[in-house]
């Protein structure tokens, strides 16, 4: 099936997973960075800052040429707030929602307006509610879930294409860790995001756990 699929957050711990294994699979990657391009990775490697609505937007605009090619999408955009728990504000979440949600919201839009787009696939993660300690996690946690909702919306809106969301449990490797549950192999949660991205599997949102390599179907975070 292949064809060109756009990662963002492709720079980081599962993104760059995701781009040697839809590599792999035949696509051509277009693996959009925000601050740290990656050497010795597969792709055409696009830069930009996807924090604010006008951000996006300007990202649309510079990189339309190579994006009016993107038939899938995978938005795999992490955290933006840096700051401890405790310090944690309304505009930290503001920025997480903008980063995550506005942004899924505004290039899949696009892509609906050019025509191309066949499946997208929003990145989530499993057990929010257990590793809420870790900084930066209430209001990702937030967002994460009206991602979700959006995701469910879209699905509903646009039965020809298919929508999902997929989310892994804590990642080994990554900077959150959850104590108590066997971290997920990166490269797992990259072939369960790939199968679903192809069309194999069923349920908008699955989740993604050591238990679970392929996914199970969930309802919530």
């Amino acid at each position: 099936m292949a064809g060109n699929v756009l990662i963002t957050g492709a720079s980081g711990l599962l993104g760059r997973e995701l781009v040697h294994l839809l590599h792999q699979r035949g696509f051509e990657v277009t693996a959009h960075y925000h601050s740290h391009l990656r050497g010795g990775l597969p792709g055409h490697w696009i830069g930009g800052d996807l924090s604010t609505p006008d951000a996006v937007r300007s990202f649309l605009r510079k990189h339309a040429q190579t994006l009016r090619g993107c038939s899938h999408f995978v938005h795999a955009f992490g955290p933006i707030s840096s700051k401890p728990l405790g310090e944690l504000d309304a505009d930290d979440f503001l920025l997480d929602f903008q980063g995550n949600v506005t942004a899924f919201h505004l290039i899949v839009q696009q892509l609906l307006d050019w025509g191309v787009l066949r499946s997208a696939v929003a990145v989530g993660f499993s057990d929010a509610g257990k590793i809420r300690p870790y900084r930066k996690v209430l209001t990702h946690a937030v967002a994460k879930n009206a991602l979700l909702l959006l995701v469910l919306s879209l699905a509903g809106e646009h039965p020809g294409i298919r929508f999902n969301m997929v989310s892994p449990s804590t990642l080994a490797g990554a900077r959150v860790v959850d104590p108590d549950h066997e971290p997920l192999d990166a490269a797992v949660a990259a072939t369960a995001i790939a199968d679903i991205l192809e069309g194999a599997g069923t349920g908008i949102h699955l989740r993604v756990t050591p238990d679970h390599p392929g996914g199970e179907v969930a309802h919530a975070l």
